[in-house]
């Protein structure tokens, strides 16, 4: 099987940083989405593909109510 990894909360909800948590593992799913969509896309039309690269962030913010978070995501590619 694949490797274990550690996952935690963020640091913003009580986890003890420099661990993988949620966010990460989002932020990684949806990025490699786009890319490995875009090169599918590319190869399909023939196009090609000289470089490309795609990185993304996601900011964890906690609600004024101490529960609810906004997770902001942003790529760029």
């Amino acid at each position: 099987g694949l490797p274990d990894i550690e996952v935690a909360s963020p640091p913003q909800f009580g986890g003890p940083g420099g661990r993988w948590t949620p966010e990460h593992l989002f932020v990684g799913a949806a990025t490699t989405c786009w890319l490995t969509t875009f090169l599918a896309y590319a190869e399909k039309s023939r196009l090609e593909v000289v470089a490309v690269e795609a990185a993304g962030e996601a900011i964890v913010e906690r609600g004024d109510d101490g529960l609810l978070a906004t997770l902001r995501y942003q790529s760029d590619m």
